[in-house]
C-alpha cells in the first residue's frame, strides 16, 4: 500500500512538472512572437495609426513563427561603389542583396535593411555586370546571383526566402536564416518602421522593362 502511494505521488509530480514546463514554454513563445511586432517610436499621424492597426491584426492572427519587423538600420539606397576597383567585389554585392531581402522574408534575426525598389534592383544588376566585366566574380557566382536578380526584375519574390539563406551561407552566417516569406501585413509594417508610408508600394512591385542593349 505504501509503495503504491509513493508511485502515485511520483507519477503525480512528474505529470504536474511536465504540464508546468509546457505552460511556461507556451507562454513565453506566444509572448515573444506577439511582442516582435513593434512600432517605431518616431511614427506619427496616419503612419502610426496604420502601424497600430497592422500590429493588432498580426497579434490576433499570428503567422505561427517569429519575424523581426522593427527598425534595423534602414537605407533607401544601396550605397554600392562603382568607381573603386578595390571595393568592387562579391562580398559587397551579396551584403546589399541580403539586406534587400529583409522586407519580404520572415526571420527572427535581421541586421540591416535596404529598400527593395526598381532603382536598387537596377543598381545591383549594374554592379553584378561590372564586377563580372572586371573579373571580380567567377562564372558560377555571376550566374547564380544573376538568376536571383532576374527574378527580382520580374517582380517574382516567391523564392526570396531561399535567396536570403543562400546569401547567408556565402557570408558564413550562423543566425538570421529565414522561416518563410513575410505576410503582406508583416511586410507593410516592416516598411512603415524602416522606410515610411511613401514606400509601401514596393510590396507590389511591377515587372521591370528589360534594359535596351
Amino acid at each position: 500500500m505504501i509503495k503504491k502511494k509513493r508511485w502515485f505521488i511520483l507519477l503525480f509530480t512528474i505529470v504536474t512538472v511536465t504540464i508546468l514546463i509546457s505552460s511556461v514554454v507556451y507562454f513565453f513563445y506566444g509572448f515573444s512572437s506577439s511582442s516582435s511586432y513593434s512600432i517605431d517610436e518616431e511614427l506619427e499621424g496616419d503612419e502610426l495609426d496604420r502601424a497600430k492597426e497592422l500590429k493588432r491584426f498580426l497579434e490576433a492572427n499570428p503567422p505561427g513563427r517569429p519575424n523581426a519587423v522593427h527598425k534595423i538600420n534602414p537605407k533607401l539606397e544601396t550605397g554600392l561603389v562603382f568607381d573603386d576597383l578595390e571595393k568592387l567585389n562579391k562580398s559587397n554585392l551579396v551584403r546589399v542583396m541580403h539586406e534587400m531581402t529583409h522586407q519580404k522574408i520572415s526571420a527572427d534575426k535581421k541586421y540591416g535593411a535596404i529598400l527593395m525598389s526598381h532603382e536598387n534592383i537596377r543598381e545591383v544588376r549594374a554592379y553584378l555586370e561590372l564586377a563580372r566585366k572586371k573579373n571580380k566574380l567567377n562564372l558560377n557566382d555571376y550566374t547564380k546571383l544573376g538568376k536571383i536578380i532576374e527574378q527580382w526584375e520580374q517582380a517574382d519574390f516567391s523564392n526570396i526566402d531561399k535567396d536570403q539563406d543562400y546569401m547567408l551561407d556565402g557570408m558564413g552566417a550562423k543566425i538570421g536564416y529565414s522561416n518563410g516569406l513575410a505576410t503582406p501585413e508583416e511586410e507593410e509594417l516592416f516598411i512603415l518602421n524602416n522606410f515610411g508610408e511613401k514606400y509601401v508600394y514596393t510590396i507590389n512591385l511591377k515587372p521591370m522593362e528589360k534594359a535596351e542593349n
